[in-house]
């Protein structure tokens, strides 16, 4: 009951700020899309930092074009190690379309087949060794700092000294 009360407020919190958290994390996204390059994917600075900017593109942006291109990015990109934030953000995407893009492309890489399921992608992620991206704790900090900005310091630079899985902490 307590487990379930809590998601509900989460919930509601979300729902709440998203306008909020949208319009900044777009606007910061944008532009640092912009003084990058027009096109992540032909100009790559390194794999790591471009698959965490298209992961918050796809978080922030109402713009079909710049989601097929962090799309693209990820695609391009991909490694196992950055489906945690995949599935983190898929959970977290606001627009349905979106959402749906990045589960096709999580299929597709992966060879599952769980559609909009949460519960059977995580199921399937934890019974397989934890492989964590290097910025995974960080992205995770900068993901639910909108929620509750103790949650930064709670996983910020904590990869290395977590005892349970930052993967399963949902």
């Amino acid at each position: 009951m307590e487990q379930k009360l809590f998601k509900y407020a989460l919930l509601s919190l979300t729902l709440l700020l998203a306008p909020t958290i949208t319009s900044i994390a777009f606007s910061a996204s944008h532009d640092s899309l912009k003084k990058r390059t027009a096109d992540p994917v032909t100009n790559p600075a390194t794999s790591e930092i471009n698959a965490l900017e298209a992961h918050n593109t796809i978080l922030t942006t109402p713009f079909d074009q710049s989601v097929d291109n962090a799309l693209a990015v990820l695609d391009k990109h991909w490694r196992v190690e950055i489906i945690p934030n995949v599935l983190e953000t898929i959970a977290y995407t606001q627009s349905s379309s979106s959402q749906q893009k990045v589960i096709e492309l999580l299929q597709r890489k992966t060879g599952q087949n769980f559609g909009q399921d949460m519960n059977q992608w995580y199921f399937w992620l934890w019974n397989k060794p934890e492989e964590l991206s290097d910025g995974y704790a960080a992205f995770k900090a900068s993901l639910y700092r909108n929620i509750d900005p103790k949650f930064e310091t709670y996983f910020k630079n904590r990869q290395d000294s977590a005892r349970i899985r930052l993967d399963e902490i949902r």
